[in-house]
């Protein structure tokens, strides 16, 4: 592989994934970290700052270190300013770990710094939690805009109608232009750019090879950084995985997968032979399904 192709694979990710990661992130990043956290003056990037702390879940209490990690906002842009992000490893209690378990959780916009790893996973593995760039850390994409758009009555119940779509649509871009008066760079909230930060992790803690273990939206940040750093990946766990350009909620995959949909799904008045015309999309699904003799329900997306 020349460097051309090597220099290409950040901006092919970001291209794919930039606007439905910036629109996860602004959607759902409602609270962030429960500790504010600052850039620690004179910080550069990439420098990692730990403490011995203690990680508890409801059966044990276990040794941990707790700190913050230093990175840009906008790795493409030389004068970037600094952002932190929280970073928990809870220390393997066996005497010979094996490579480290990095937590990628789902969203994307879910909190990355939840997570209570049991006992016989930390008996052989260090596990790292690195909080997610807009959801946790010093710099939070809260949009209370979305919110309130989202909880009006005046959306009729239909999230996806063309009203509310279009309500929705304001409330982002008023959302988005408060946020780059603060000083955001929103242009740096993608996907690829989480995985820097988890390779910025790696390289700080001087773990030579790490595990991944993710679920949904993490899956994806999963693949990318198996792609961008293969080297660097032992092995890696998904759970729901969810492959960069592919949703549950787009037609053309109903479409395309069709006969793998559970038959629930493919017995809804007006289903067979293939997926529904959608005239009231998703919202008849619940009626629908109980018309058709089925206990499936779908709720709302995030």
């Amino acid at each position: 592989m020349n460097a051309n192709e090597t220099a290409s694979k950040p901006r092919k990710f970001a291209f794919l994934t930039v606007v439905i990661t910036m629109l996860g992130l602004i959607l759902t990043a409602c609270g962030g970290s429960a500790t504010a956290l600052t850039v620690p003056a004179g910080a550069k990037p990439g420098e990692l700052t730990l403490e011995p702390c203690t990680f508890k879940t409801d059966e044990a209490e276990y040794e941990a270190d707790c700190g913050t990690l230093v990175v840009p906002e906008n790795r493409a842009k030389a004068d970037s300013r600094l952002i932190a992000l929280p970073v928990i490893r809870v220390r393997a209690t066996g005497n010979n770990p094996a490579e480290p378990v990095f937590h990628l959780t789902g969203g994307p916009g879910q909190n990355n710094m939840k997570l209570e790893p049991p006992a016989w996973l930390l008996a052989n593995h260090d596990v790292v939690m690195v909080g997610y760039r807009g959801v946790n850390g010093s710099s939070v994409l809260d949009c209370p805009e979305y919110d309130r758009v989202l909880r009006s009555k005046s959306v009729g119940g239909d999230a996806l109608s063309a009203e509310s779509l279009a309500k929705v649509a304001e409330a982002m871009a008023e959302c988005a232009a408060r946020l780059q008066a603060q000083g955001v760079d929103l242009e740096g909230y993608t996907t690829p750019e989480v995985v820097e930060d988890l390779e910025a992790a790696r390289l700080a803690l001087n773990y030579e090879r790490v595990n991944l273990s993710s679920g949904s939206y993490g899956t994806r940040v999963a693949q990318m950084y198996a792609y961008l750093h293969p080297d660097r990946v032992y092995r890696s766990v998904m759970s729901a995985a969810s492959p960069p350009g592919a949703s549950s909620l787009n037609r053309r995959f109903l479409t395309r997968n069709w006969n793998t949909m559970p038959a629930c799904v493919r017995k809804m008045p007006g289903a067979a032979p293939g997926p529904p015309t959608w005239q009231k999309p998703y919202a008849a699904w619940p009626t629908t399904c109980r018309a058709a003799g089925c206990s499936c329900r779908l709720t709302r997306a995030s």
